[in-house]
């Protein structure tokens, strides 16, 4: 079974995607990659809440081994899938038997839907804390069975608390796992009793997290449980987890949830009854981390979180009988493939990509970089490439340390305010590359555009209430110009956030723009509460290089036909926004007015 792993999953044009570019530059010092020993991963404050020392320090041993090169990163993955299907038959075959764990193991060895967990550098997230829990489990079997292995399973335990959140699952999986291999009389005292050290460990780990992220609880901020919407979008993923080759549009997924449905039943005809409850069981214990995203069934991608789950849903296979484990062993061949090249075709676009932006960083002069046509994932919307964090594309161990932003509107919606190419291109202090093509547009001819601050574009926690509360004015004057609308694009490390605003001083020589209005009233989209710039800005000041954001302010009017605005004046350069730190704390209400104190 580990072989069938290592050739199914071994890296084929592996490349960085995404994310990879935080952890790989984060964790290339060495000192930042062990200060997550006691802080927020990546010393990210407030907007994602966790503490996975283990990881990061993974990346620093990748870039120790391998430097920029992602081939180890993605073998690291691949290595860890086999170590877990190692454990998972081993765990199989103590608790449902030697045929069944066997076919266990070789199903989840080629299950095509942990794609995102083995491909992605970053997924090892999922696939290395996985191999931890998986290690507890069977250390956990053997102490109940043979009376070995309980110091193994407390020290897994901890290993996994020290990579990923997802490890929460193991004091209730140890607790299932002893109700259930006990006998009838004693399931809830041999329950307790195995649970019980995994208990105090737990509780000692949830002060240390405290004692260093300032809460026990953690995750995204924001992520939600809808009682109606994520119950039937659990269902939905179980579905997709269950036909992962099949198209979401069709009815192949629920055609095969209902199989699974029907090899749950020929189980317990064959007298498995308990060994389906035991494995559905762990399947919706480990299924409660991803819970906050059950009911956004929209992401794809997401079903990577269902990594360590898919061991419960597909022990019912086996347990079913052998015809059914041949047949769907024979069943995953072309869905794995086609997973395979969707990930070699998107890894393949996303180094030509780069390999243009590091021979650029040598050839042209000082300047940052604005990027046009950085793909944010593949054609099938289930590889994500470039869709944050481009800022740090050339950072070390990947280049100079030239600053990139992306040229495109930060999220895709419909109305979205967009800005060609060819409105920076001329620039005083920028250098446009077009990634589709590089010959550049011919620079925009329009008439420089004077643009004078008012008061500060530097909106510490002190400005914002300012401006919050309408206590004092920070904006731009517009001099001698009349345009009835002003164009102001933010530029950040995953895009641009571009808004018209009207002019406030129409009676007046010159044009006037607030700061307050931008943060207010200022949308990148045509409608919608959730579309404010102030939300907009909230990831890239917390995980962005740097907080300083580009701005291009263009006067000009709205066509009246189509309503995208016209600029018919520019600045010759951009100012500087600058945020603070703590911007997404001041969103969230944790910031307090220091002039009310």
């Amino acid at each position: 079974m580990v072989i069938l792993a290592l050739l199914a999953w071994w890296p084929i044009a592996p490349y960085w995607q995404s994310d990879d570019f935080l952890a790989v530059t984060y964790a290339h010092e060495l000192r930042r990659a062990c200060s997550d020993l006691w802080g927020a991963q990546y010393a990210a404050p407030a907007l994602a809440i966790f503490y996975r020392p283990l990881i990061t320090l993974s990346f620093a041993l990748d870039g120790w081994l391998a430097g920029a090169d992602p081939w180890w990163s993605h073998a690291s993955n691949v290595l860890a899938h086999a170590t877990s299907v190692l454990l998972l038959a081993l765990l199989g075959r103590r608790t449902l038997g030697d045929r069944e764990g066997i076919g266990l193991a070789a199903l989840w060895a080629l299950w095509p839907a942990h794609a995102g967990s083995i491909l992605w550098a970053v997924g090892r997230v999922d696939s290395h804390t996985t191999v931890w829990i998986l290690l507890s489990a069977w250390a956990t079997v053997r102490w109940l069975q043979d009376g070995r292995g309980r110091a193994l399973s407390l020290a897994a335990f901890a290993l996994a608390l020290l990579s990923k959140e997802l490890a929460f699952v193991v004091p209730g999986l140890v607790a299932w796992l002893g109700f259930a291999l006990a006998p009838a009389g004693a399931r809830l005292r041999t329950a307790w009793r195995t649970t019980r050290p995994f208990v105090w460990l737990f509780a000692a780990y949830l002060i240390w997290r405290h004692a260093v992220l300032g809460q026990v609880v953690g995750g995204y901020q924001g992520a939600r449980f809808d009682w109606i919407a994520s119950p039937w979008g659990l269902l939905t993923w179980s579905a997709r987890l269950a036909a992962p080759g099949l198209a979401d549009r069709s009815y192949g997924p629920w055609l095969a949830l209902a199989f699974w449905g029907f090899a749950a039943l020929a189980a317990v005809r064959r007298g498995r009854g308990s060994a389906v409850l035991c494995a559905l069981g762990c399947f919706a214990l480990c299924s409660v981390p991803t819970a906050v995203f059950w009911h956004d069934t929209a992401e794809v991608k997401n079903l990577r979180y269902f990594y360590l789950p898919a061991a419960g849903l597909l022990a019912l296979a086996p347990l079913a009988g052998r015809l059914p484990t041949l047949v769907l062993l024979g069943a995953v061949a072309w869905p794995l493939w086609q997973v395979r090249r969707c990930y070699v075709d998107a890894h393949r676009e996303a180094a030509r990509v780069h390999a243009l932006l590091r021979a650029a960083d040598t050839t042209a002069p000082p300047g940052r970089f604005l990027v046009d046509g950085l793909p944010r994932e593949d054609e099938s919307r289930r590889v994500i490439l470039f869709h944050l964090f481009v800022d740090r594309l050339l950072l070390p161990p990947f280049g100079s340390g030239r600053s990139v932003l992306a040229l495109r509107p930060l999220i895709r919606r419909p109305g979205v305010e967009t800005v060609p190419l060819q409105q920076f291109v001329g620039l005083a202090d920028c250098i446009p590359i077009s990634v589709r093509d590089l010959a550049l547009p011919p620079p925009s001819s329009l008439p420089p555009l004077r643009v004078e601050v008012e008061g500060d574009l530097h909106l510490d926690s002190l400005a914002m209430w300012d401006l919050h509360l309408r206590r004092a004015r920070h904006g731009l004057r517009l001099v001698g110009d009349r345009s009835p609308f002003y164009r102001l694009t933010v530029l950040t490390g995953g895009g641009y956030v571009a808004c018209v605003l009207a002019n406030e001083a129409p009676e007046a020589a010159d044009g006037a723009v607030s700061m307050g209005t931008l943060f207010a009233q200022g949308r990148y989209a045509s409608g919608g509460d959730d579309a404010m710039v102030v939300l907009a800005l909230e990831v890239p000041a917390t995980l962005d290089v740097s907080t300083a954001f580009p701005l291009l302010v263009e006067g000009g009017d709205r066509d009246a036909e189509t309503g995208q605005f016209v600029p018919r004046a520019r600045a010759p350069q951009m100012l500087t926004l600058r945020l603070d730190r703590d911007y997404s704390r001041w969103l969230a209400g944790k910031v307090e007015d220091p002039r009310a104190r």
